[in-house]
């Protein structure tokens, strides 16, 4: 299994495994249905105001944070193990600014490569639309 290492620019070091196809697919199809699939798009390139924007729009907020505590708790940040849910709210309590940079880096992490591929970038057009072109 791959491995994801980096640091932060607060200077704490991140720790993040990727995961494996079905887990990464599920929680990417559950991402794109909380925060918004563009917004995933931009969280990948480490974009924290996307996070911003998608967590504040959000229309299921326990969803919205038990997605979000879950890629979360997947990182481990400044060489502590992952974290149990106890001990995330303990973490990032008055640490937002923590928990956006980490939950950014876990979908760098996990899908930055995927959305790079250009699958995302434009829409397909469709069999329609490419008819009405050639008139």
């Amino acid at each position: 299994m791959k491995e994801f290492r980096d640091t932060l620019d607060t200077g704490e070091e991140i720790y993040i495994p990727t995961w494996p196809v079905d887990v990464a697919l599920q929680n990417l199809t559950s991402a794109g249905m909380y925060l918004g699939g563009s917004n995933m798009v931009a969280i990948a390139e480490r974009d924290e105001k996307a996070f911003i924007v998608a967590l504040t729009s959000a229309d299921d907020p326990e969803n919205t944070y038990a997605l979000i505590e879950k890629f979360v708790s997947a990182a481990a940040v400044s060489g502590e193990k992952a974290v149990t849910p106890a001990q995330f709210k303990s973490m990032y309590n008055g640490n937002l600014a923590l928990l956006s940079k980490v939950f950014c880096a876990v979908v760098h992490a996990n899908y930055h490569d995927f959305f790079e591929s250009g699958l995302t970038k434009a829409p397909s057009q469709s069999q329609s639309d490419k008819e009405q072109d050639k008139k």
